[in-house]
């Protein structure tokens, strides 16, 4: 059990409030872990685009545009295992030496007042772009290019929704008073 999900164990672990976030947190790890075997897919499909271009003169546009994929669905999936585990970027200009009760408070202000719109606005606006993408089955401007591309924009408005997910598991998690689990 990872350690993103054992934070929300206890006696009532499957019930109420604390169950809802006991899923959600491992259901954001399995996710974040699963992205893992992204990148390894991305590297060998790289190599092989690398080998072919150079070695054998062949170049296929649909392997060039599954890297570009591959990347997109990886930053996308892992952001919220990464907020949720609190090992995201931060810019910390508000009191940075402060940590324990005050780190926490302040983070959730900032959840509210930041992150929530601003996921809520990328959700939404992106769930007209995709569902426009979804409209006419977008593929690629490149003849031989990756059909999809619909898919790839359907990760915008799920950005949005793993950001909440993320901000939610990372603001209201168990032990989030004892100041920041990142490093």
């Amino acid at each position: 059990m990872s350690a993103l999900h054992s934070s929300f164990r206890g006696k009532r672990a499957r019930t109420g409030w604390i169950g809802i976030m006991n899923r959600l947190a491992k259901w954001i790890d399995v996710t974040g872990r699963t992205c893992a075997w992204l990148i390894a897919l991305m590297v060998v499909i790289q190599v092989l685009v690398v080998a072919g271009r150079y070695l054998f003169a062949v170049n296929y546009v649909w392997m060039q545009e599954a890297v570009i994929a591959l990347q997109a669905f990886l930053f996308v999936l892992v952001v919220g295992s990464t907020l949720a585990r609190d090992r995201h970027v931060r810019i910390d200009l508000i009191g940075a030496a402060r940590r324990g009760r005050y780190g926490a408070w302040r983070d959730r202000a900032g959840l509210i007042a930041l992150l929530v719109p601003m996921a809520l606005a990328l959700s939404i606006a992106g769930f007209t772009y995709a569902m426009r993408a979804w409209g006419v089955l977008e593929g690629s401007v490149e003849v031989s290019g990756l059909p999809g591309v619909f898919l790839i924009k359907t990760l915008v408005p799920v950005l949005g929704v793993l950001l909440l997910a993320g901000g939610f598991v990372q603001a209201f998690g168990k032990g989030r008073n004892e100041g920041h689990g990142g490093s």
